[in-house]
C-alpha cells in the first residue's frame, strides 16, 4: 500500500486526543497530523478505530454534559451523536480508512499471544498488511508488545522532524 509514501496508522486514541484539548495529547496529535499533511504523509485509520473513536467521542460529549449538572436528554444525546459523525468525518477527509478483511483477522489470531486484546490485534494486523513506517499510539502496553515499529504522537513528530521529511 505504501509505494515508498511514509504512512502512519494513528490509533483510536490519538484522534480522540487531536479533537479534545483537555486531553494530554492534544498538542501533540494535532501537530503530527499537520506536520503529515503538509509533508505528504499517508495517513490511515482502522475501521475499528473509526467505530472506537464514534463511541467514546460521543460519550464524551455526554459524560462533559453530566460532569456539568445536565440531564443527557435525547436532544442532547442527538447533538452528541452528530458531533461525533462531524468529527469522524473530518478524520475521513484527513485519513485513509484501511481496509480490513479475513487476512487481518486471521493475521491477528497469529500475533494474539503478543497482546491479548483483539482490538490491539487488529490494528497491529493491519499496520503489518499495510507497511507503515510506524503505528501511532498512545497505548502504552500496545507499543511496548507490537512487532511494528510504534511511537506516540509526541515521538513520531520528533521523529519525522530528525529524518527531515
Amino acid at each position: 500500500m505504501s509505494g515508498g509514501q511514509q504512512l502512519l496508522l494513528l490509533d483510536t486514541n490519538v484522534w480522540l486526543d487531536y479533537f479534545d484539548q483537555t486531553r494530554p495529547g492534544f498538542q501533540s496529535a494535532v501537530a503530527l497530523v499537520r506536520y503529515a499533511r503538509r509533508a505528504g504523509i499517508g495517513l490511515l485509520i482502522a475501521p475499528t478505530s473509526c467505530k472506537d473513536f464514534y463511541c467514546q467521542c460521543a460519550s464524551s460529549v455526554k459524560r462533559d454534559a453530566r460532569a456539568s449538572g445536565k440531564e443527557v436528554t435525547p436532544a442532547i444525546s442527538a447533538a452528541a451523536e452528530e458531533f461525533a459523525w462531524g468529527c469522524l468525518q473530518s478524520i475521513t477527509r484527513m485519513a485513509t480508512v484501511a481496509s480490513m478483511g479475513q487476512v487481518d483477522v486471521a493475521m491477528s489470531r497469529s500475533i494474539h499471544n503478543l497482546h491479548q486484546d483483539l482490538e490491539d490485534d487488529l490494528i497491529v494486523a493491519v499496520a503489518m498488511r499495510c507497511g507503515v513506517t510506524y503505528l501511532v499510539t498512545g497505548d502504552r502496553k500496545l507499543a511496548a508488545s507490537s512487532p511494528v515499529p510504534t511511537l506516540n504522537a509526541a515521538q513520531a513528530l520528533a521523529m519525522l522532524g530528525a529524518a527531515g521529511v
